[in-house]
């Protein structure tokens, strides 16, 4: 097969876990399972994080790198929180639309663009 310069997401999977596989061939010592469980719950919660839609990485992981995630729940929770808040923008940037008070919609728009994420 000829290089393209990209992986399918078969050979991302292969290559990025192929380390457990080659690790896990001799006993391991308290302090690398350790090690190893710390990379592999790093390697979940970036996979969680990328397996969202683009648009919603960048705040998440903006997140993740100032209080790491623990678990795919709170990623899960994290997530819900952040699409109340766009849903109820969203909401409140059409009825200042619908009611006309573009002074409103202005200063919304203003406020998007100063959030940051």
């Amino acid at each position: 097969r000829k290089d393209t310069g990209s992986a399918t997401p078969l050979e991302d999977v292969s290559v990025r876990y192929i380390r457990t596989a080659t690790v896990h061939s001799q006993v391991l010592t308290q302090e690398q399972i350790k090690h190893e469980h710390a990379i592999l719950h790093a390697l979940l919660m970036e996979d969680a994080i990328g397996a969202l839609p683009a648009y919603m990485q960048s705040a998440l992981t903006t997140q993740h790198s100032t209080d790491p995630f623990t678990s795919t729940r709170a990623i899960r929770q994290a997530l819900c929180v952040q699409l109340q808040k766009a849903t109820d923008l969203a909401q409140s940037l059409w009825h200042s639309l619908l009611s006309h008070t573009l002074e409103d919609a202005d200063d919304m728009v203003a406020s998007i663009s100063a959030e940051p994420g």
